[in-house]
């Protein structure tokens, strides 16, 4: 039997994850009840994470993003390969926004320093 599946990539509205798609699964063709409990696992949380970016609670997504983090690295999944790959993709993506996002603060933060220091000298 063929697992037929759809993928919808969702562009996230806010300017900081601009370029950060995350995958919302659309079955057909296999029911819930096919699905062991790993997978079940794993997509619920990809689906918390992503309403959590989507309504931009950030801090409450990098919990979960962890914990996505951590299931996709077991390998006992009856999920398309493909499937499991986007989602690994989107969450070193995550990551890498993530990080680039705080160091552009940080040297945000550094310059508001640099000349608030300029003007109290």
């Amino acid at each position: 039997m063929s697992i037929l599946f759809k993928v919808k990539r969702i562009r996230l509205p806010s300017t900081y994850f601009c370029r950060l798609f995350f995958v919302a699964v659309k079955w057909e063709g296999i029911k819930m009840a096919e699905m062991n409990q790993n997978d079940k696992k794993l997509l619920a949380v990809a689906n918390q994470v992503s309403e959590l970016l989507l309504a931009y609670k950030y801090d409450e997504a990098w919990e979960a993003v962890g914990e996505l983090n951590a299931l996709l690295k077991k390998e006992d999944y009856s999920l398309p390969e493909e499937v499991l790959e986007t989602m690994r993709k989107n969450v070193k993506s995550y990551y890498y926004q993530e990080t680039q996002v705080i160091r552009q603060a940080h040297r945000v933060m550094s310059a508001i320093g640099h000349s608030l220091a300029e003007v109290s000298n």
